[in-house]
């Protein structure tokens, strides 16, 4: 596994020791509190590319909090990652910026958003900012507007047997890609870097397994040998006869 996958595995979709806009010191308790509602039917009070929302928060937080707060806000980016936060029961969609990854969230009301978006969606999310928490970051928010998802969809069988009939040529077409993977559940593991190893039914002894970290695993301890499921998460062809999805979340069944 790479070190970027396992950044990814260990990011927590609360703001939990990011580095953002918001400056915060602490990386223990920061929150959003609870999500506060949104209509994406609403009059946006301010609209503006996410470059612009983090240079007015990184050049003075106390006087962009003081601008935007109780107001709607619609900011337009580039997805960056996608996931869920089954602690705060939120979905979490991280808007691309200049710098270091994963500094501007947006808490939405809907739970999977990555059945919307994936990264390297363009986007437009309507949201306010939090009452507590990194103050960039939008919470109650909704997905106005999205543009073509990049994610693959294939089934682990499909996906196991383009692997074994042509290796070189399923690793150029799907190594990193993002992917909404179905199959069935042959065996429930764990490993060094999974919290939970879901093996799905492959091909001519390929298997596909998605890799769930600690955040979440809850969404799989239900899942038995047999079951069939719809993951989400970031492909990688690197080891012969197994194609693994990092980043796992489960989809279907819930």
């Amino acid at each position: 596994m790479t070190a970027r996958f396992t950044i990814f595995s260990l990011v927590l979709c609360a703001a939990t020791g990011l580095v953002g806009c918001g400056k915060s010191g602490d990386t223990g308790t920061a929150t959003t509190g609870a999500p506060q509602a949104t209509e994406a039917s609403n009059q946006a009070d301010y609209t503006m590319d996410v470059a612009q929302w983090h240079a007015e928060f990184s050049k003075d937080p106390t006087a962009a909090v003081e601008k935007y707060k109780g107001k709607v806000i619609d900011v337009s980016g580039t997805v960056e990652y996608v996931s869920e936060d089954p602690i705060q029961q939120v979905g979490c969609v991280f808007l691309k910026v200049d710098g270091p990854p994963l500094q501007d969230r947006c808490a939405t009301n809907d739970k999977k958003p990555w059945l919307k978006v994936s990264p390297g969606s363009k986007v437009k999310i309507r949201g306010k900012i939090p009452e507590f928490g990194l103050p960039c970051d939008l919470v109650g928010a909704e997905i106005v507007e999205a543009g073509p998802d990049p994610a693959v969809v294939v089934s682990a069988e499909a996906l196991a047997k383009e692997y074994a009939a042509d290796g070189k040529a399923a690793t150029t077409k799907f190594d990193d890609k993002w992917a909404h993977v179905e199959g069935e559940v042959v065996e429930k593991t764990t490993s060094q870097d999974c919290a939970v190893l879901l093996r799905l039914k492959g091909d001519n002894d390929v298997a596909v397994s998605c890799c769930f970290g600690e955040r979440n695993k809850k969404a799989v301890e239900g899942v038995k040998p047999g079951a069939k499921v719809k993951v989400f998460g970031q492909l990688s062809l690197w080891k012969e006869k197994e194609v693994i999805l990092n980043s796992s979340i489960l989809s279907d069944p819930r």
